[in-house]
Parts: structure tokens; C-alpha cells; sequence
């Protein structure tokens, strides 16, 4: 994990965050969750990359 998805993380396990309301998902969770699919999806096409020019 990246230094930013660990924020997102942070944030998301935040002693008052509500994840959902009324049984619906709140606009807050839902961002975040889009931006933590996004940060581990770059940190996996960097791992990618990585193997393909065999770099360690």
C-alpha cells in the first residue's frame, strides 16, 4: 500500500464515520471507496510494470 491509500484507509476506520444511512451507502463512503479502488489499482499497474522491465 501507498502512503495515500493508507490515509484513505485512515479515514475510512475514522471513529465516526458513518459508511452508510437508512440502509443506503452515504456520498462520503462511496468517494472513498472509488479512490481506494483507484490508488490500489495504479500501485498494482505499478507492480506491473515493474515485473515486466524485471526491476525488484
Amino acid at each position: 500500500m501507498t502512503k495515500h491509500s493508507d490515509k484513505l484507509y485512515e479515514q475510512l476506520y475514522s471513529k465516526h464515520f458513518k459508511s452508510s444511512y437508512a440502509g443506503k451507502p452515504t456520498k462520503k463512503f462511496v468517494k472513498l471507496m472509488q479512490k481506494i479502488k483507484e490508488s490500489e489499482r495504479m500501485s498494482y499497474r505499478e507492480k506491473e510494470m515493474l515485473s515486466f522491465y524485471n526491476i525488484s
